[in-house]
Formats: structure tokens, sequence, C-alpha cells
């Protein structure tokens, strides 16, 4: 069979996706749209932001369910597994390698990964920017309404989940009004566009005000109501809310489209396959491999609000279990985890997988062996999730509430990833402390770094490649220089 050149650009694409993806979730939008949707031009933009729907209401890693969509509608299944494995792989590979490796020189190895990490956040801020910019742009040509409309959004996003970075900047040591999750903003807008059916008469808008004012009261993190009861009652009245409208909307409206389940059927069987496949040589270093599978699916299908949010799953699922050791996953992998590319959740249950293996004999083949276990639950319960949400999306996708969550979807993420900036100039505040020279002199070197590249990438169109290894390069050089100093 012919090579497809075309097919190889894409997967190449995803490769150096997953090689620089820092940041996670919400901030690799832009990326993965620069490069299959800008510069591949394998699929429309129209299908690309169904994607970004489907994945940002299921559980799961969401660049990779990105992958897994984009990857099917190109070329099948193969197409999606070949975008998943290539846009989680390099994370995975590289915790191992750490892991594996680390030993009496393990900070200066996780220093210069830092260092280096500066420069490609500052790269990464200069996409979301460039993303953040083009979904405004784009409402202007619609019309003045509508970039009002979508500015609102943004900028009420922005102030309901900044909080705890702003405070952290600012070095205010209290704790914010809001500060939601990613899941807990998008929990809000899919429950009034249900519930209300895109009908915003004064009944909708004044249950949904009541309902939303509540469950920010409750979710926020000030906890203005600290009563387990009210919150849960809450959460069940949105969702039965939510229920009830979308079941009104498809009586009503009967714009029900004839899918067919035999594709879904096929996409769960691969998944299933792949699985099972890592579990038999995983069964053979240790007989609890498949308890270990089972929990680290449960872990996906329960994830959300991106990566930190996992972490406190994981805690709970696998070191309360004592699976793995509590300084072990506090004092090796976290870090590891934090400053590498990659789905955090992709990253976490490879490096515990791989510390179940190795406590058995000291072994790093077995290490590696139920590393694979870990790494193949992942990316297994992740893009099954988004194979049966995208299934659902599929039948429902003529309802007016898709219509409107289809626009809504780009600005609630610009929103997100003006709060995503602030994570990472956090993260790089902190490389600056661990290093001994202190935060300031990071932020500088960042911001010089971003607003280069942000020239470089509008003025003078500098490709992807060139601007990630200038600026992983120069952040470097001038950090360790300051070091010396």
């Amino acid at each position: 069979m012919r090579w497809d050149n075309r097919k190889g650009k894409l997967y190449r694409a995803f490769l150096k996706i997953g090689l620089i993806g820092f940041g996670g979730g919400n901030a690799l939008v832009p990326i993965i749209e620069k490069e299959v949707v800008d510069e591949q031009k394998v699929i429309g933009k129209a299908e690309y932001e169904k994607d970004i729907v489907v994945a940002s209401i299921t559980p799961g890693a969401l660049p990779l369910e990105v992958a897994v969509g984009v990857g099917k509608k190109c070329y099948g299944i193969r197409g999606m597994l070949m975008a998943a494995l290539l846009i989680s792989l390099p994370g995975a590979v590289m915790t191992l390698l750490l892991l594996s490796v680390l030993n009496s020189v393990e900070s200066v190895v996780l220093e210069q990964i830092g260092f280096l990490s500066v420069g490609i956040t500052a790269f990464i801020m200069c996409m979301l920017t460039g993303y953040i910019m083009r979904t405004v742009e784009e409402a202007k040509q619609v019309s003045k309404k509508s970039t009002i409309f979508t500015l609102l959004i943004i900028a009420g996003v922005f102030v309901l989940t900044m909080g705890k970075n702003v405070y952290y900047l600012l070095g205010i040591d209290r704790t914010p009004l809001f500060s939601l999750s990613t899941i807990q903003v998008l929990a809000l807008a899919f429950f009034v566009l249900f519930y209300t059916k895109c009908s915003f008469n004064a009944q909708n808008l004044l249950v949904s005000a009541i309902v939303g004012i509540v469950y920010l009261c409750c979710v926020g993190k000030r906890q203005m109501i600290t009563s387990n009861m009210v919150e849960t009652v809450v959460k069940m009245v949105m969702i039965l809310l939510s229920l009830w409208g979308f079941l009104q909307s498809i009586r009503k409206e009967q714009k029900v489209s004839k899918v067919s389940a035999k594709q879904l059927v096929k996409e769960s069987t691969v998944w299933v396959v792949l699985l099972v496949t890592c579990m038999l040589p995983a069964l053979w270093v240790r007989k609890d491999s498949i308890y270990f599978m089972l929990k680290g699916i449960f872990s996906s299908l329960i994830s959300f609000g991106g990566g930190d949010a996992y972490l406190v799953v994981a805690d709970g699922l696998f070191v309360n279990d004592e699976m793995v050791a509590e300084e072990v996953f506090y004092g090796k992998l976290v870090p590891i985890v934090n400053i590498l590319p990659g789905s955090i959740l992709c990253k976490t249950l490879t490096g515990i997988g791989y510390q179940m293996g190795y406590q058995v004999s000291q072994s790093h083949i077995q290490g590696l062996i139920v590393a694979l276990l870990g790494y193949a639950s992942s990316v297994a319960a992740s893009g099954g999730v988004f194979c049966a949400g995208y299934y659902i999306f599929q039948r429902y996708k003529k309802l007016d509430i898709f219509h409107l969550l289809r626009r809504l979807i780009k600005p609630i993420i610009s929103g997100l990833l003006l709060t995503v900036m602030l994570s990472l100039v956090k993260q790089n505040m902190s490389i600056g402390l661990q290093a001994v020279f202190g935060p300031a002199p990071v932020i500088v070197i960042m911001l010089f770094i971003f607003f280069a590249d942000l020239y470089l990438y509008q003025k003078k169109k500098s490709s992807n490649a060139v601007l990630v290894v200038l600026s992983a390069v120069v952040s470097c050089v001038l950090c360790n220089f300051l070091k010396m100093v």
C-alpha cells in the first residue's frame, strides 16, 4: 500500500504536538487547530469545533480526545488510534525515562527541563493569545452585538476561574471568591443551555439565575454555602432540569439524525483490544494488574477539571490504596508530570504503573510492562468515552442547543485559556524560586520570549518548529546564565 504523504504529515503534526504540549488540556486546542485546520487543512473548522464540543463535555484527556476525533475523520479507525498514540506517547515515554534514570543528579536533570519549559511555555502563551484574538476577530465579522457577547463570555469565564492564580501572583494570602475548575464552568454553561432550550424568557432566566447562584455559592473557593446536602441537591436539580430540557427539545423539534451504531462498536473494539494486549503481559508481572487497569479506567472516567484535578483523583485511588508510595507519588511523579509535555492523566497512570512493576523485583523491564498497561488504560478510556460522546452528539446535532453550544465553546475556551496563561506564569515563578535566583528574572525572560514569539508569529509568519526551538534554547541559556551569576 502506498504511503499517503498527507497522512504522514498529519501523524508528524500530532507527534510534534505531543513533544511541545506544555500546558495540556485547553492550552493545546489552538495548537492542534493551527496544525490540522490552518496548515495541514485536513479538516474544516466546523468539524474541528464539533470535536472540541464533545471533548469538552466528556471526561478524560482532552487533547487526546480531540486527536481521536480528527484522526478518525481523516483516516478512520487507523487514524483514530495513531493520532491518540502519537499525541500522548512522548510525554509518557519521557515520564518513564526520568523515573528510571533519576538518581543522585535528579535535581539537575529536573532543573534543566524546567529551564527549557520556561521558553516553551512562552511559546504556548503566544499560541493561546493568537487563538483568543481569532475568536474575537471572528465575532467582529458577524456583528457588533456578537463581539460584545463574545467579550462578555470570555471575561465572565476568566473572572470565575482566575481566582487562585491571581491571588498567588499578587501575593494575596486569602481564599478567592470563586476560582472554578473547567468542568464547573462547563457544567454551569451546559445547565443553562439545556434547561432553557435556547429560549431565554423571563421564567427560564429567573430559574437559571437562582440555581446558578446557589451552585456558585456551593462550589466557590469561599464556600459561602458549606452544606454538603445543599450542594448535592443543587447538582441533582441541575442534572434533572438539564435532562428535562434536553428531552423536551427532542420531543418538540424531533431533530434526531439516524446514525449507525456499527462504527461505534468497531471503535470500541479497538480500545478493548489495546487494553487486553497490554494487560496480558502485565498479569505476568503482577496478579493485581486487572485491578490496576480497572481503577485506571475508572479514574479516567471521573477525570473532569483538568490535570491538577486528576492528581487528586489519583491520590485517592492509588496512594490511599498503597499501590504507589506517597513519597514516590509526591516526591518524584508529581514534579515530573508537571514539567513534561503531554496529558497529566496519561503520564500519571504510566508513572504509577511503572512504580508498581518496578517495586516487584527492582526490574526496569517489569516496570515498563505494567507502565504500558497504565498508559493503555488512560488512552483507551479517553478515546472510548469520546467515541461514545461523539455518537450521541451526531444523533442530536440538529438541535438548537448544539448550534448555540458550538457558538459558545470558543469564547468559553478563550476565557479558560486566559486562566491557563496565568497558571503557566505561576509555574514559571516556581521554577525561579527552586533555582534560587527568584521568580522575577524568570518572568522577565518569559515575557521577552513571549513578545518575540508573538512578533515572529504574527508579522514574520515563522513556523512553530522554529519558534519552539528558539524559545527553549534562549530560555535555557538565560536561566543558566542567571544561575551562574
